[in-house]
């Protein structure tokens, strides 16, 4: 009957729960404290000011489970315990075990993380566990008595435990510590100050004392009174349009207070939409300034429009539905736009295409940067068989097109993406001399970019177009499109062609084979000119304007 009632009280509103968890259970919880859709059922749980328990985590058979001010629980967490004075044998030899979570202020467990607490587990103020797939496991067994044992877990204050770990019953991770990525902690330290990594963990480096981590204020740096306090909400699942967010999040964290929270479903029906948005509601925190980073536009319906912003990439999708769908997608990714304080486009086009279907009150534009470990990387051009890559195969990439503007050239066409059977005939049918490669890392893509001769995107849609600054930050010749946004990504930096016109992508490819080595110098001079505008640190300045006026 009680598991009944545990498994009804998760579906029911959370304020309303807060009350009867109290009322049947005994627990306390702060009214600023959250629990989202998790089974958590300790004998005891207490949860102080700002506290959370994301989604879908189970805490089950534990004595207690206390979290701190502004302390949190990630998402898919197992927690699980042995209590005591139960009158079961495996640990009743062990009479001064307590099995309990305690966690300090402003400490956090990020998520998918396995958590033992058949003996205590004690988390200190101001830590991290941080990534995936740790294991802190308390219990083992005795091999001597033959016997189930148990010791506790001790991680004291200003602790980053990276991700990937075990930590064994008996291990003490001292204060102003790192645990790194992959270690086994199988013992009691005492050695502040340092980074314990290996199998088994050792102290293997001393620490700055000079570290931000270790002086911060709040849950994730060190807060200042005049610095910014941002929430970026992003999509599950590490989309590609949000890729471009990870070099301006660096940028900002380097000064700012920055909190990240990713939206529980990737997927795109009613359920999901309303899952994400309740839970960017419940995860929204006052004071904060919201940031939707990727294309989950409908959380604006459930966050405070005033303070948030939400940057538009491109709206292409509605364009291809009719009917209900299109009427549906309006209402909850382009009407939601208007109660956002700031809109934020990625390129003149993505805001024209935009303006079109909704008026909105404040919005500007800002180009996305340049992602990490794209370098200038000189090579000979290769005059015998230039190697045009062509990266993306979905219809408005013009794969069909430039297959056929290249019949009779003497190039090689190296594709990135899955190929059609109608381009694979195209091919054969022209005689293209190409290879494939699909489902490639993004150091595999750089290796591309730096392996080819030539870049072609003659793009008949996009939103930004990535692909060109990253061919001129390489130092590649670029055959891009002469309409928006490519030619205003591009500027003068490559050559420009009618992406509707076979014959004009064919004038553009022999332009490049008939330029002198100096005009090729050239334009890739201009190439990497025009990549300084897309510079991560200049972006994130733009966005700290952005959040320096919505704040005032």
């Amino acid at each position: 009957m009680k598991k009944i009632l545990n498994i009804l009280l998760m579906f029911t509103p959370w304020k309303i729960r807060r009350k009867l968890l109290e009322l049947f259970y005994g627990y306390k919880i702060d009214p600023t404290a959250h629990i989202g859709f998790s089974y958590v059922y300790p004998r005891y749980l207490e949860m102080e000011a700002g506290a959370t328990i994301s989604h879908l985590n189970v805490a089950i058979h534990l004595d207690k489970i206390v979290l701190g001010k502004n302390s949190s629980i990630g998402r898919q967490n197992w927690i699980t315990g042995f209590p005591t004075n139960t009158g079961a044998l495996p640990f009743s030899h062990d009479l001064n075990r307590k099995s309990e979570l305690i966690i300090g202020k402003e400490s956090a467990i990020t998520k998918k993380h396995h958590i033992d607490c058949t003996n205590a587990i004690h988390i200190g103020d101001f830590v991290t566990v941080a990534g995936y797939n740790s294991q802190l496991l308390t219990h083992s067994i005795d091999i001597h008595e033959s016997r189930q044992d148990s010791h506790p877990i001790t991680i004291g204050n200003y602790c980053f435990v990276s991700t990937g770990v075990i930590i064994l019953g008996g291990s003490t991770i001292p204060s102003f510590s790192v645990l790194a990525a992959g270690a086994v902690l199988t013992k009691d330290y005492d050695k502040e100050w340092f980074i314990y990594g290996g199998v088994p963990a050792i102290p293997i480096k001393e620490i700055d004392k000079e570290a931000k981590y270790f002086s911060r204020v709040g849950g994730v740096c060190n807060l200042k009174n005049d610095d910014m306090k941002i929430h970026y909400f992003k999509p599950n699942g590490g989309h590609s349009i949000e890729n471009v967010f990870i070099p301006i999040i660096k940028e900002i964290n380097r000064t700012n207070y920055i909190v990240e929270t990713e939206m529980p479903s990737n997927y795109a029906g009613l359920k999901d939409i309303i899952q994400n948005g309740m839970s960017a509601s419940h995860q929204q925190k006052k004071g904060f300034i919201n940031h939707i980073t990727g294309a989950d536009h409908f959380l604006l319906l459930f966050l405070d429009g005033k303070r948030t912003v939400v940057t538009v990439h491109d709206i292409m999708h509605y364009f291809d539905l009719h009917g209900i769908k299109k009427f549906i997608w309006k209402l909850l990714y382009i009407y939601p736009l208007k109660r956002a304080a700031k809109v934020v486009f990625i390129s003149e086009f993505a805001k024209e295409q935009t303006l079109k279907e909704v008026h909105l009150k404040d919005y500007c534009i800002i180009e996305n940067p340049l992602l990490g470990g794209f370098k200038y990387t000189p090579k000979p051009f290769n005059h015998d068989k230039p190697v045009i890559m062509h990266i993306g195969t979905v219809d408005r990439k013009n794969l069909s097109r430039s297959i056929v503007a290249l019949k009779g050239l003497n190039c090689h066409l190296r594709i990135i993406g899955e190929i059609s059977e109608k381009n694979r005939k195209l091919l054969e049918e022209n005689h293209i001399d190409y290879s494939n490669a699909v489902n490639i890392t993004n150091d595999e893509v750089r290796k591309e970019y730096e392996n080819c001769d030539i870049v072609n995107f003659p793009s008949t849609f996009e939103g930004f177009g990535m692909p060109i600054i990253e061919g001129q930050k390489v130092g590649r010749i670029v055959l891009t499109s002469n309409i928006s946004p490519m030619k205003d990504v591009a500027a003068d930096g490559a050559v420009l062609v009618d992406p509707f016109n076979v014959d004009s992508i064919r004038d553009g490819y022999i332009k490049i084979l008939n330029m002198s080595e100096a005009e090729r110098q050239e334009l890739i001079d201009r190439g990497q000119k025009n990549c300084e505008r897309f510079d991560a640190e200049e972006i994130a300045k733009k966005y700290m304007n952005v959040y320096k006026e919505i704040s005032q």
